[in-house]
């Protein structure tokens, strides 16, 4: 029956050349749902990342949360283009490891991207603030695109599902900056991260 769960836990490889700091063989937990295309399931994992952090005895984390759609539209918004799209996200998501004035530097130098482009762009990812608050800020100011407006509405359900089953917002946050996964991602995003 549809929709599908399952979950495992087994060693695997990375196929490339380990970073710094990471080992080519390791443990990795999978989750997985297949057969529906609701966020309410992105929001069960979410909801399933910060129980096993609290299992685990992490109080200081958050889920960053953002939307692969959400960041199409972002770059429509600023003025950007379709070949641009992923130079963009790989750039921004450095923002908490490099920060506000190496992702510009980088945007600029690296990527080419237009001033004004990149200006509208780090308007918007450098915001934080209330959640709910920054989605409907961000809504309004891309009601014209309907990608974005897309994305954060999936964001927005998401919300209230954590709303719903009593989620401490402190656990998780709207994070317009993260860009994971750009080949396969098509929807919401997220990473743990320990503060």
């Amino acid at each position: 029956p549809l929709p599908y769960k399952r979950y495992q836990i087994q060693n695997v490889w990375r196929a490339e050349k380990p970073q710094k700091g990471r080992y080519r063989e390791f443990t990795q937990c999978d989750a997985d749902t297949i057969g529906s295309s609701s966020v309410m399931w992105d929001a069960e994992f979410i909801q399933m990342g910060i129980e096993a952090m609290q299992k685990l005895g992490f109080d200081k984390f958050r889920a960053n949360i953002s939307n692969r759609k959400f960041l199409n539209g972002l770059v429509q918004y600023a003025g950007g283009n379709t070949k641009d799209f992923i130079p963009i996200c790989l750039s921004i998501d450095k923002l908490p490891k490099i920060g506000e004035d190496g992702v510009r530097k980088e945007l600029q130098d690296k990527r080419k991207i237009n001033p004004a482009v990149i200006n509208r762009i780090i308007a918007v990812v450098t915001q934080n603030g209330d959640t709910g608050t920054l989605i409907d800020e961000f809504r309004s100011m891309m009601r014209s695109i309907p990608v974005a407006v897309e994305g954060l509405e999936e964001l927005r359900s998401i919300l209230a599902y954590f709303e719903t089953v009593h989620i401490d917002p402190r656990y998780y946050q709207f994070a317009p900056f993260i860009a994971r996964g750009l080949a396969y991602y098509t929807g919401p995003i997220w990473e743990f991260e320990i503060v």
